[in-house]
């Protein structure tokens, strides 16, 4: 039902953005429900790739009209963000938390502080295995907020960022971590002209 719902939200545009106010609240409950299992102990469900995909589709799509959910939209994301999360589960949430982005535009500034805060651990130069895995998706959710927040609003970031990005890709032959690299690149020249 949920891969159904991701392929709908994908393929019956405009049409299936019409039921958001009764889907929204099922999907946000999905995902309170997978942070509850997994924070009390439990294994990560089978559903759980399926659950971000049908969150991510139809939040994408709906733009202005996700912004009266976004408060507790990014209230779940936040929680699957804990580092105590599996990298599996922090990596969806950073996929969705870019669509979200691509959807609500400078709608998610009461957000971009956090979210800065969240990204900073994934951009620091270390070994960890679980940091390293997730530095990519990190890195295109800061592409995200920097195409998505407005140009005023992630300019004071620019510097580091440009920077940062510069240092990673010198740093490791990962392909992954590149593309990631250049999708930045992309998105500060949206910033910088």
């Amino acid at each position: 039902a949920l891969f159904a719902l991701g392929q709908f939200a994908e393929h019956l545009q405009p049409e299936i953005s019409q039921y958001s106010e009764e889907v929204l609240p099922i999907l946000f409950d999905y995902l309170q429900l997978l942070s509850n299992q997994i924070r009390s102990g439990g294994k990560e469900p089978q559903h759980i790739d399926r659950v971000f995909y049908a969150v991510e589709t139809f939040c994408e799509n709906l733009e202005d009209a996700l912004v009266p959910h976004l408060a507790v939209l990014m209230q779940r994301l936040f929680e699957c963000m804990v580092p105590s999360n599996s990298v599996h589960l922090r990596e969806l949430a950073l996929s969705s938390i870019s669509a979200v982005a691509n959807a609500t535009k400078a709608n998610m500034l009461p957000y971009f502080p956090q979210l800065i805060e969240i990204l900073k651990m994934y951009l620091v130069k270390t070994e960890d295995e679980d940091i390293c895995t997730l530095r990519p998706a990190a890195i295109d959710t800061l592409a995200a907020l920097a195409r998505t927040i407005g140009k005023e609003n992630f300019l004071p970031l620019a510097v580091d960022t440009m920077n940062l990005g510069l240092n990673l890709i010198e740093d490791k032959n990962d392909p992954d971590l590149k593309r990631s690299c250049y999708n930045l690149f992309a998105a500060m020249a949206l910033v910088l002209n």
